[in-house]
């Protein structure tokens, strides 16, 4: 199983994604796999030798292990290579210690497998079990056939993946654009406006309509009173002209100014006005004169 993971590849991500990088830590445990691992881990440093301070934390008690990792120095990464067994002899499930890992490091960690991705791991160039089982069972089919094991090559392709933790991401700064094409973001935590975006549109459009329609009724609300206000207006203006026309029908002649300046004051009341006057045209047609007037 050892030779199915990619420490190189994981590794090359993770410097690439942090250029920044001068240390890397190592985690690991003094079981036989523990410590197979850890072989792998070594051949793929040689390139690094030069380039990056190599921490070990590996042939330690778990405690000093984590106490070791909540203190490390700027520009570390963590690559966790996996723990069954710490070097008192205690026994870890590695899915587990990968949390207790996550929780106290002060440097981003980085793994190995697809089944620690939302332990605490930002993510790497990861192997699938199930990738790796659907690989078991086409050779296995292929022996099923009748082909021959020794004539068939094992082949590790096709059974790692770039993989990343969303949440991992945000909290160490790492942006989208840094990972590698092709990488799969797990784990995205959308806001409440991705969530409920066309919730919220319809909300907002609804509340906009109706804005429209009240404000449209209002404006002609105002428009119908005004309307009514100059009909009735218009009305009692007509109704008070009527009633002082019937007023000089049979009227005296000797009555005919006093009516006419009463007919001024019922207008000008009417007007809301403080004067009236009627003016005539001179016989020649050149001047204006006044013949009645009323004043308040």
């Amino acid at each position: 199983m050892a030779a199915w993971v990619d420490v190189a590849g994981t590794l090359a991500t993770a410097l690439n994604m942090q250029p920044e990088t001068r240390r890397l830590a190592l985690v690991g445990g003094t079981s036989e796999s523990d410590r197979a691992f850890q072989l792998i881990a070594q051949r793929a440093l040689r390139k690094y030798e030069n380039q990056l301070e190599i921490i070990w934390l590996t042939d330690l008690p778990a405690d000093t292990i984590l106490q070791r990792l909540a203190n490390l120095p700027l520009q570390t990464i963590v690559l966790y290579l996996y723990l069954f067994r710490d070097s008192l002899g205690n026994e870890f499930l590695p899915q587990e210690f990968l949390g207790r890992v996550a929780q106290v490091a002060n440097a981003p960690v980085y793994g190995l497998w697809e089944n620690l991705l939302g332990q605490g791991i930002v993510g790497g160039h990861l192997m699938s079990f199930r990738a790796q089982g659907q690989k078991a069972g086409e050779l296995g089919r292929r022996v099923l056939m009748g082909e021959k094991p020794e004539n068939i090559p094992i082949v590790y392709e096709g059974t790692n993946f770039y993989l990343f933790d969303w949440r991992q991401l945000k909290r160490w700064g790492i942006p989208e654009t840094a990972l590698p094409p092709g990488s799969e973001v797990r784990f995205r935590e959308t806001s409440v406006w991705e969530h409920y975006k066309w919730h919220i549109t319809g909300l907002f459009s609804l509340i906009l309509l109706q804005g429209l329609v009240i404000s449209f009724l209002i404006i002609n609300r105002r428009k119908r009173l005004r309307a009514e206000g100059n009909l009735a207006a218009r009305l009692q203006f007509e109704t008070l002209l009527a009633e002082l026309s019937a007023k000089f029908i049979n009227l005296p002649t000797l009555q005919v100014d006093r009516e006419i300046e009463q007919s001024l004051r019922s207008l000008a009341d009417f007007l809301e006005i403080d004067r009236g006057r009627i003016w005539q045209l001179s016989p020649d047609q050149k001047t204006f004169f006044p013949t009645h007037s009323w004043a308040e």
